[in-house]
């Protein structure tokens, strides 16, 4: 009875939350501004004239950082939602996990 209930529920979507912040890292980050990041040796050490960004954002870089952001903070809370669920286990191991929480961990997780 068990197993095809909260568990299941919280280990796919941790995979899946984990799976989706993998591949936007992998495959959504890259330099476009390849020819900027070349090395400069020098010998002082200055301050620079201005703390205002010379390359300011070129695509979708802003829409990648929050994407990854909210996957990574998903998976954290997917993973926060597991624990909880095996300390409701542990807690009240006759009755189980009460039936509210698969409807309160999917708003939460996500």
């Amino acid at each position: 009875k068990s197993r095809g209930g909260n568990p299941t529920l919280l280990v796919v979507n941790i995979c899946l939350s984990m799976t989706v912040f993998y591949l936007l890292f992998v495959f959504g980050i890259n330099n476009p501004v390849q020819h900027v990041n070349v090395a400069r040796v020098s010998g002082e050490n200055i301050v620079p004239e201005t703390d205002f960004h010379k390359y300011p954002d070129e695509g979708p870089c802003t829409a990648f950082t929050a994407l990854l952001q909210y996957f990574l903070l998903a998976t954290f809370t997917w993973n926060t939602l597991y624990g909880i669920n095996v300390y409701m286990l542990f807690h009240g191991s006759v009755s189980g996990t009460p039936r509210w929480f698969p409807k309160v961990s999917m708003a939460v997780g996500w």
